[in-house]
């Protein structure tokens, strides 16, 4: 979240000087993101984070629960 916001203030601050040197029109509407690149930007890494955690886990549940507390005690 913090890269989204980061990034999306870096292109509104550009805009302006990279319109001139680009000789583009570029308006402070058009350097931000759209809603389904904000919706993506907030919810896949939660999505990701949420699968790779049920994949990982999925190992540690295959376990005996002795065998796993005596090897970390």
């Amino acid at each position: 979240m913090v890269g989204a916001v980061g990034g999306t203030g870096v292109s509104v601050v550009l805009a302006g000087p990279l319109s001139d040197v680009l000789g583009l029109s570029i308006t402070v509407p058009d350097s931000l993101p759209g809603p389904v690149w904000g919706a993506a930007a907030l919810l896949l890494p939660g999505i990701g984070l949420a699968a790779w955690t049920l994949l990982g886990s999925r190992e540690v549940l295959r376990r005996d629960p002795c065998l796993t507390a005596r090897a970390h005690s």
